[in-house]
């Protein structure tokens, strides 16, 4: 019933001693595999005790006893079982998608759980990431930074509007002071930017059906009120070749597609008779 960790070439699978006798170990992985292991086979580099810490999970990874892939894996693994899918490594938040909708996750009592505490005070998500870096903005006098990065299909560019959507209702609540009707406006604007940038920069891929095919810097203006009150959106590395081709089982980006939905039936398709361009007429030709 032992928890141990079992090196099988270079991996190292989470696995439970099933028996164990003089002559020989029988293991089986968390994978399903049994393994069979003769007693003078075995060495501590091969087979050693899962330490408590993996064994039963933690909130910050910096706490783990034992530092190897094999470990945070299975922590992540562990959480994601939980739908705990947010995970603290230090100050840094491991987010693993989750592929479904999580009841109460976001809700609006979620952001005024999370606005009242500091960092590490509630378990990790990402609006205790955001209200970190909306604090340390007067605590520190100086601009903060979020940086999103990961693989596609990660869930990018939906932790990019669960910020904003904590840091726009943090301003609407700020020292209790009413907003202009231009700071709602900024507001409103910069959070329903996103579906449009989306719309112009986002397609399917085989990964992803709203994958970001360019990257995004958004940069938010604060008043001394703690009101926002400007901000800017800059686009940058967008993949143009998307436009002409595409991958099997990939599309163009979304807003062509938005474009033939919305125009009228009769010009959605022209019967018009295809001819092959000459040399001479090639410049009056668009492609």
């Amino acid at each position: 019933g032992a928890r141990v960790w079992l090196r099988d070439k270079e991996l190292l699978l989470p696995a439970t001693v099933s028996s164990r006798s003089h002559d020989d170990l029988v293991l089986t992985t968390d994978y399903g595999e049994v393994m069979y292991l003769q007693q003078g086979e075995l060495s501590r580099d091969q087979v050693f005790p899962m330490h408590l810490t993996s064994i039963n999970g933690v909130e910050d990874m910096s706490s783990l006893a034992e530092l190897h892939e094999a470990a945070i894996m299975y922590n992540l693994y562990l959480r994601y079982q939980k739908d705990c899918i947010y995970t603290n490594i230090g100050s840094i938040l491991a987010a693993v998608n989750p592929y479904k909708q999580i009841s109460g996750l976001y809700d609006p009592a979620a952001v005024d759980l999370y606005s009242r505490h500091h960092l590490g005070e509630l378990p990790p998500h990402i609006f205790a990431v955001a209200n970190e870096c909306y604090r340390c903005l007067w605590k520190r006098h100086d601009s903060q930074c979020v940086l999103i990065s990961v693989e596609s299909g990660a869930g990018k560019t939906e932790s990019t509007k669960l910020l904003l959507q904590f840091l726009s209702v943090m301003s609407q609540n700020s020292a209790g002071t009413p907003q202009s009707e231009r700071s709602i406006r900024v507001e409103q604007a910069i959070i329903q930017s996103s579906p449009i940038m989306e719309a112009f920069g986002n397609a399917k891929t085989v990964y992803n059906n709203n994958s970001s095919r360019f990257g995004k810097f958004i940069q938010l203006h604060f008043s001394q009120s703690g009101n926002i009150h400007g901000g800017c959106i800059i686009d940058y590395l967008l993949e143009k070749n998307r436009v002409v081709r595409q991958n099997p089982g990939e599309r163009n980006y979304h807003i062509f597609y938005a474009l033939l939905a919305g125009a009228d039936k009769n010009h959605r398709g022209c019967n018009l008779p295809v001819e092959t361009p000459t040399l001479e007429d090639s410049d009056n030709t668009a492609s």
